[in-house]
């Protein structure tokens, strides 16, 4: 108590010295010394009051936090450190060390005790490390240590993406790279160009990998030269124009402008520059309220101009009645003030978009439509015919057949009519299956709206009625009886009168049999074939010198290699997923293409599928592919990793009963994947090597095959080197000249045959035209007319079929230029068709006739009703219709072997080059057999045939088998089914050649086996020599192939995206999760590396639930080849 004497005043300050100073830092060093406060017994107290002597230094640092957790390399980071006991004053900072370089204290930013702030020196050499964060107190000699490591970085920025956005900016570009959170992240900023526009960043997308910004506005379009990014003062740059701004884009039309409230149905926006916007959006707005957005669509391949957008829902504002019993276009009249509004876009930072003014902008929302149940007490609906009839209102206010999809079971009705009240589906057939045996589900769907109407059965055959199937057999069987019964009767008749005649009957066929042998063997080896083959190919080569022979690009030949006869494959764009999810599941992917570069994952992976029962072929081969795209630019990985599983496939093959057939098949990843490894490696060693003499024999076979009749239906030629194209039957032709009329007036002289179809002959006047372009650059010939100028006649454009084609009992020929009577000289031009309806049954046609399928000419005209034929008509027995007499067709087999001597020279050179030796043969190819002979020897096979045989499997059968048979994969070119045909009996040939059995020829062998009979002897001993060449080359070590792959790896230039590539592969990892997770925790490398925990994490981080690699830490000493997040 304080006595105050009165009229007085009495200041005093109250304290407690475990509150000012709540540890032994701010104790000693933080609370003033005119407090008399000391830190005894544990904490701190009045001094008068301690019973202990008080101290005079504080016990352990604790270090709580340190932020940031690295810097680049050239410093200037503020780091800061808090914690307890961090110094007693400003003069006694501990000593703070960050991977063993010093960091200069701020003092103004100290806190006693409890934080301090310093500035990170530059890296030694200004190069990367790691190491921990030391604090060591002045005059003391303990050091302290963070329990996380300190990072020096050197960011690179690598790509950008989009790179094009429009002018008013706004466009979310994404900044890739390693290392680019480096610092504080609050002092990370984004420039562009050399004016450093500002580009503001999205702190909460900072990452190791990736920044996102919004691009600024400016006035015009321009190419942005440079992208520079700002780390605590350092700077790095990637030049090279990433980026570009374009013009804005601009609506110019919305169809439709109506739609039910509920929304969801699509409208078709034109405009231009869409595609410099990467995600649309759409919204309307009633007075003043807005809708929510809805997500549009890029049209493929005309992504610049049109998009799709779904239909918001309507405004709550916005209010549609149900119309009265009148028409819809007279309710939609009533409606339109009412319920019109506004359409606006979200196209990143453009505003013109979001209030249209140039355009018609206003759409209508009608009422939704309603369906009925298709029973009224909600029971099965018997369904009897084939449409489904199902009621309800207001079904086509907003709403065509195409906006609508009919589900039964989950299989689709396809809508053929609606109207207001009625909606019409063809049901499939037969009846769905739906859920647990019972009856399916009918569900329509209109937008945003879905309606179960009801279930459904189909009316059965009633009972007691045979089944059809029953009938037809009861039928079948009368006929078949009544037919033996009348061949029998006829038999019986005519066999007397039969035996009298067949002598004579004999006699006369054997006469007109050797009367054609003689004609087809005189037509067969006296021809000049030969010598206008060798002039027309030295004329090809003179042209080739100038022009250059049409290699696909290493992209385009990739493509082709790993995915054959596709157009599009997903790999050639980016991930198909929704917007929000793509950060999480790219995050995802770069962490398991990390998981799929270590090697003991790898091998799991690869074995676990292959374990798999669901895993199929076509399986194993998009897996191969796919892992291939993602070791382009790491193909010394991708070859230890091939070596690994061929090493596994040769241990099961040598355990089983056959070790020849080892690679015969593919049926596992390693052996495609082996195939692609060899198409890769080899892109280079075709081009400047072996690709001459295979342009030269595929030009020599079209100009063969041209010289003589082709059939445009069977594909059947007369010059042939297979027995089943081969076309037995002789057709008079003769030979004409065109002349073209090309632009510009100037005359081209094209010979064809006066046989040929329309079609052939406008192939003919475009390989004249446009000699040795890329086929890829010519014009489509169903895109052009063959028009015949002749005088005061006129033009006269020339069809397949026309009013004039010949038409015969069912059967309808193609025209010919001698059904036109066109003779020699007559004056041609090929002009763009200007009928669309011609054009398109031409179109059809010329499929038709030219299907891969079509060994008979028996193809039906859908117009006409008649059957097409070129130069052929079978029988309806299918033998071959002859004029005047029969012909035996065997008798025409001597012109294979016309057609192979002609042919001679230029597959010899082919076989010559593949099979030589020399310094230009790629080391994959040494490496490769060395591995085999050295499986061999480690498994102690002794029979060199085995040995030979894995070679055949592995080079000729893999690669250049593949390569023969598809020129179209190297070239520029477009291969016919006669070229096709051919090139398969070579590639047989070369087969046969490189195998060590012999052949045994018989009357039955096959007729490309006899061909080449005398051929295939010679060829074997080039192929043997060839081995025997490769084992005596000097041996190539894992390095020198190290760099090989290397060197391939930085030249392969691809436009494929590797992280929808990465992003295929994990579908297969989320499909046998399980079974994969199962082997990586019993492989002990696998354990030893947690690659069981990292594999889990890859799926936490794909579904969004956190980040699966931020508490796992990923070094390992066997992962040489992955740099980890």
């Amino acid at each position: 108590m304080i006595d105050q004497p009165t009229g007085s005043q009495v200041s005093a300050i109250l304290y407690k010295c475990n509150i000012m100073g709540t540890t032994c830092g701010t104790c000693i060093g933080g609370v003033n010394t005119k407090f008399g406060c000391a830190f005894c017994g544990g904490t701190c107290k009045y001094r008068p009051t301690c019973s202990v002597p008080a101290e005079s230094t504080c016990p352990d640092v604790i270090i709580n936090w340190v932020s940031p957790l690295s810097a680049p390399v050239e410093g200037h980071t503020k780091v800061t450190i808090s914690g307890t006991n961090l110094g007693t004053s400003v003069a006694s900072i501990p000593t703070v060390r960050l991977a063993g370089v010093a960091c200069r204290p701020v003092t103004e930013d100290y806190v006693v005790s409890k934080r301090i702030v310093c500035t990170a020196a530059e890296a030694p050499g200004r190069l990367p490390r790691n190491g921990s964060i030391e604090v060591q107190l002045q005059g003391l000699g303990r050091v302290y240590n963070y329990s996380k490591q300190f990072r020096y970085v050197d960011p690179k920025l690598e790509t950008v993406f989009p790179v094009k956005g429009p002018m008013s900016g706004g466009t979310r570009l994404t900044v890739r790279g390693k290392d680019l959170n480096a610092g504080n992240l609050d002092n990370i900023s984004l420039t562009l160009g050399e004016e450093m526009l500002p580009c503001i960043v999205n702190r909460s997308t900072i990452g190791s990998h990736s920044t996102i910004c919004a691009t600024p506005g400016i006035d015009r379009p321009k190419v942005v030269t440079s992208v520079r990014m700002f780390f605590d003062g350092s700077v790095r740059m990637l030049d090279q124009n990433p980026f570009r701004y374009t013009e804005d884009p601009v609506v110019e039309k919305i169809m439709p402008l109506a739609s039910f409230l509920s929304g969801g149905r699509n409208l078709t926006i034109t405009g231009k520059n869409f595609d410099s916007v990467q995600q649309p959006k759409m919204f309307v707005w009633y007075g003043n309220e807005k809708s929510g957005t809805t997500n549009c669509k890029h049209v493929p391949e005309m992504s610049d101009t049109v998009i799709t957008c779904p239909s918001p829902r309507a405004p709550s504002s916005v209010k549609a009645t149900a119309p009265p019993t009148v028409s819809s276009l007279r309710y939609k009249r009533q409606t339109d003030e009412n319920n019109r509004v506004k359409i606006g876009f979200i196209m990143d930072g453009v505003l013109s978009v979001q209030n249209l003014t140039n355009i018609t902008n206003t759409m209508l929302y009608v009422v939704d439509p309603v369906f009925s149940n298709l029973t009224s007490d909600g029971s099965i609906y018997i369904q009897e015919g084939t449409n489904l009839v199902i009621n309800g209102q207001f079904l086509n206010l907003a709403a065509s057949k195409m906006d609508v999809t009919v589900l039964i079971g989950g299989v689709p009705c396809n809508v053929t009519s609606i109207s207001t009240n009625q909606l019409v589906c063809t049901v499939p057939s037969p009846q769905p299956e739906g859920k647990d045996k019972n009856p399916p589900v009918v569900t329509v769907k209109m937008g945003n709206l879905n309606f179960q109407v009801g279930s459904l059965k189909y009316k059965q055959a009633s009972e007691g009625a045979l089944p059809p199937w029953v009938i037809g057999l009861i039928v079948g069987v009368v006929v078949v009886l009544l037919v033996i019964i009348i061949v029998i009767i006829i038999y019986n008749r005519r066999r007397a009168m039969k035996a009298r005649q067949e002598y004579k009957k004999v006699q006369m066929q054997l006469d007109t049999l050797e009367s054609n042998v003689r004609n087809e063997c005189k037509q067969a080896f006296l021809s000049a074939a030969f010598a206008e083959l060798q002039t027309d190919m030295s004329d090809l080569t003179s042209d080739l010198i100038a022009t250059g022979i049409p290699y696909w690009d290493f992209h385009s030949y990739a493509f082709k290699v790993l995915f054959p006869r596709q157009a599009y494959h997903q790999v050639l764009d980016r991930i198909d997923v929704d917007p929000g999810s793509r950060p999480s599941v790219e995050q995802g992917m770069r962490q398991f293409e990390q998981l799929l570069n270590n090697k003991a994952f790898l091998l799991v992976f690869i074995r676990t599928l292959e374990a798999q029962k669901g895993f199929g072929i076509k399986d194993k081969v998009n897996v191969a592919s796919l892992l291939m795209i993602i070791f382009l630019n790491k193909m010394d990985y991708a070859t230890e990793v091939l070596k690994s599983l061929l090493e596994d496939l040769v241990d099961k093959s040598v355990t089983g009963k056959h070790p020849k057939l080892m690679l015969r098949r593919t049926e596992s990843v390693v052996e495609k994947l082996l195939t692609n490894w060899l198409s890769l490696s080899l892109y280079g060693y075709l081009k400047t090597s072996t690709g001459n003499p295979l342009f030269m024999l595929y030009k020599s076979i079209k100009h063969q095959m041209e010289k003589g009749p082709v059939d445009v239906v069977t594909a059947d030629a007369r010059y042939s080197l297979s027995e089943e194209r081969l076309l037995r039957e002789k057709i008079e032709l003769k030979s004409i000249t065109l002349n073209v009329v090309q632009e510009g007036g100037e005359m081209l002289q094209c010979r064809v045959l006066d046989c040929d179809s329309i079609t052939q002959v406008k192939g003919k006047l475009l390989d004249a035209m446009y000699k040795n372009t890329p086929f890829s650059r010519r014009p489509p010939a169903e895109t052009l007319d063959l028009e015949w100028r002749h005088g005061r006649g006129g033009h006269l454009v020339l069809q397949d079929q026309d009013v004039t084609s010949e038409y015969e009992d069912g059967w309808r020929r193609i025209n010919t230029l001698v059904h036109y009577k066109v003779s020699d000289g007559a004056q041609m031009a090929l002009v763009d068709s200007h009928n669309n309806t011609l054009r398109s049954t031409n179109s059809n046609m010329e499929s038709t006739f030219m299907s891969v399928n079509s060994s008979t000419p028996m193809v039906q005209d859908v117009e006409q009703g008649a059957k097409a034929y070129h130069l052929t008509k079978p029988q309806d027995d299918g033998t071959i219709q002859k004029h005047g007499h029969k012909v035996i067709s065997e008798i025409f087999l001597t012109r294979l072997l016309s057609t192979k001597g002609t042919l001679q020279k230029f597959i010899d050179d082919l076989f010559e080059n593949i099979l030589a030796v020399n310094g230009s043969l790629p080391p994959c190819i040494k490496y490769l057999f060395d591995f085999l002979d050295e499986q061999a020897r480690r498994h102690g096979i002794s029979d060199p045939e085995v040995v030979h045989t894995w070679k055949n499997n592995s080079l000729p059968l893999r690669f250049w088998v593949n390569i023969i048979k598809n020129p179209d994969f190297l070239f520029d070119i477009q291969v016919s089914h006669i070229t096709d045909s051919c090139l398969s009996v070579i590639a047989q040939t070369f087969i046969d050649s490189c195998s060590t059995s012999e052949h045994r020829l018989g009357k039955d062998s096959p007729s490309n086996k006899l061909l080449f009979a005398k051929d295939i002897p010679r060829y074997k001993e080039k192929v043997q020599r060839f081995y025997n060449s490769i084992k005596d080359m000097p041996a190539v070590s894992d390095q020198e192939m190290a760099i090989a792959m290397n060197e391939l790896s930085r030249t392969c230039c691809t436009q494929f995206n590797k992280t929808t590539a990465v992003w295929e592969v994990y579908h297969y990892a989320t499909t046998y999760h399980d079974e994969i997770y199962e082997e990586l925790q019993d492989s002990p490398e696998a354990s030893k590396q947690r690659l069981p925990m990292k594999f889990e994490a890859v799926a936490d981080t794909v579904r969004g639930e956190k980040d699966g690699y931020a508490e796992i830490n990923f070094k390992s000493d066997d992962m040489r080849h992955v740099q980890f997040v």
